[in-house]
């Protein structure tokens, strides 16, 4: 007997036509799913090469541009640059030896 909505339980068999069109239909909501940014792998050259072109033109206008110093080392060429990426890998050598004197049990706060 049919649902008096027109809603059909799993059991009832749909005619070919409709059955072919619900899974065109569940296809193609599986493929127009949101593509983000990230998603296509072409974006990701993109944005590294720009990120890669900023640099060297950060690099480059180092030479041109005049700075006011106060230290000798200061004057060579890329020392920021340099610099910054030291100060990095050591905040992060530095963050995983401290992680061996700060860390705690799994359980710490659940054990009673």
């Amino acid at each position: 007997m049919p649902h008096p909505r027109g809603i059909r339980s799993a059991n009832e068999r749909l005619p070919p036509f409709v059955a072919k069109s619900k899974l065109v239909l569940r296809a193609s909501a599986i493929k127009k799913e949101k593509q983000h940014i990230f998603d296509n792998p072409q974006n990701i050259k993109r944005m590294l090469r720009v990120f890669f072109a900023i640099c060297a033109g950060l690099l480059l206008l180092d030479l041109v541009h005049h700075r006011h110093t106060t230290h000798a080392w200061e004057h060579l060429w890329g020392f920021y640059g340099i610099f910054g990426f030291v100060a990095c890998v050591a905040i992060v050598l530095i963050g995983k030896q401290m992680r061996k004197v700060l860390m705690r049990r799994e359980d710490y706060y659940d054990a009673d």
